[in-house]
C-alpha cells in the first residue's frame, strides 16, 4: 500500500511521534482526571471506560443503576419511536421526520445530568431530551402528524415538539 510505512491512526509515521488515538486530535494518552487545556497542545482524553466497558479503575458510576436502567430504557424508547415516526414518513403519512439514530445517549445522558428545573433548547435529533422531560408517545404522534392536539397548534414543522 501507498501508506503502508505510516502507522494506521496517524498520518505521521510511527518512528517520528506517538500514535493519535483519534484523527485530526492532538491526543496520544487516555486520563481518569478530567484536565482543561487552554492551548493548542498534546492533552488527554478523559476516559471513564476500557473498551470492554468496564470503569477503568478508581472510576465510579455518576449515577445509580437505578437511573441507569432508566436512561437505556429511554433510549431505547427513542429508537422505537423514530422506527414507527420514520416508517410513517416514508408512507406518507407524516411530512417530515429525522431520525436520533447514534445520537439517543448522548440526549438522554445530557438531560439526566441536568436538574429538572434547568433550562433547556433541544433540536429535533434529541428527542432523548424530550422523553427524559415527559414527552408522551400521543404528544410526539400529534406534533408529527399535525393534528388538534400538536401543542405548537400547527405553528412548528413536525419533529419540532414544545
Amino acid at each position: 500500500a501507498a501508506f503502508g510505512h505510516l502507522d494506521h491512526r496517524t498520518l505521521s509515521t510511527a518512528a517520528e511521534e506517538p500514535a493519535l488515538l483519534f484523527s485530526a486530535v492532538k491526543s496520544t494518552q487516555f486520563t481518569t482526571e478530567p484536565t482543561f487545556v487552554t492551548e493548542s497542545k498534546d492533552f488527554p482524553v478523559f476516559r471513564q471506560l476500557n473498551p470492554d466497558g468496564t470503569l477503568v479503575e478508581g472510576a465510579e458510576l455518576p449515577f445509580s443503576l437505578e437511573e441507569g436502567v432508566k436512561m437505556y430504557e429511554t433510549m431505547l424508547r427513542s429508537q422505537v419511536y423514530d422506527d414507527i415516526c420514520m416508517a410513517s414518513q416514508r408512507q406518507g403519512r407524516i411530512s417530515f421526520y429525522c431520525t436520533n439514530t447514534g445520537e439517543e445517549a448522548t440526549a438522554v445522558g445530557t438531560a439526566a445530568a441536568l436538574a429538572d428545573d434547568d433550562m433547556i433548547w433541544p433540536h429535533y435529533r434529541e428527542l432523548g431530551m424530550f422523553l427524559w422531560r415527559g414527552l408522551t408517545a400521543q404528544e410526539m404522534c400529534d406534533a408529527n402528524i399535525g393534528n388538534e392536539g400538536n401543542l405548537a397548534q400547527g405553528r412548528n414543522l413536525p419533529v419540532h415538539y414544545c
